[in-house]
């Protein structure tokens, strides 16, 4: 059994502290769900780096890096290529929808944030991270089992013929 099954599904979000407390308590009020939460890029950045997220929801507009360059540096992580990303900003230019799903964002949300919009939209991406991460775990099980049976197939290729070669 996953181990990831007991665990609160982790989300990530990166804005100003005001926003930080709305789309914090908005997460938490999601049934199985942890938010962490950051002022600074940067200490998100570390915190993905050495944690498995769930979902990031970051802001567009930050101080010392913005959301675009956020993604970017997150997308460039291995472990991270599937991980969904939430951008939401202020901004409505449509320039800015279309860098942030560029660089990886999977959907847009704009401020201010509507608790009607967010939480639904917070639950189907984590569902769909949910399925990702059991459809990757499947895969692995199948993976394992068709390693052991083809290790099996070639012990008993490999007596039979020491067999056939001592008979012979």
């Amino acid at each position: 059994m996953d181990s990831r099954e007991s665990a609160p599904m982790k989300v990530v979000v990166v804005d100003t502290p005001l926003n930080l407390v709305l789309m914090g308590k908005l997460v938490d009020r999601l049934p199985g769900t942890q938010a962490h939460t950051f002022e600074r890029p940067i200490e998100a950045l570390t915190w993905c780096l050495e944690n498995e997220a769930d979902l990031i929801i970051v802001d567009y507009m930050m101080p010392a890096m913005d959301g675009v360059e956020f993604i970017r540096r997150i997308r460039a992580n291995r472990r991270a290529d599937d991980l969904p990303i939430l951008m939401v900003t202020a901004s409505h230019e449509r320039s800015v929808r279309y860098e942030a799903l560029e660089c990886g964002a999977n959907d847009f949300l704009t401020k201010p944030i509507d608790g009607h919009e967010f939480e639904p939209r917070v639950r189907n991406m984590l569902k769909l991270r949910e399925a990702h991460l059991a459809t990757r775990q499947r895969a692995e099980t199948l993976a394992e089992e068709v390693r052991k049976a083809t290790a099996e197939i070639v012990d008993r290729e490999r007596e039979t013929i020491t067999r056939l070669s001592r008979a012979a």
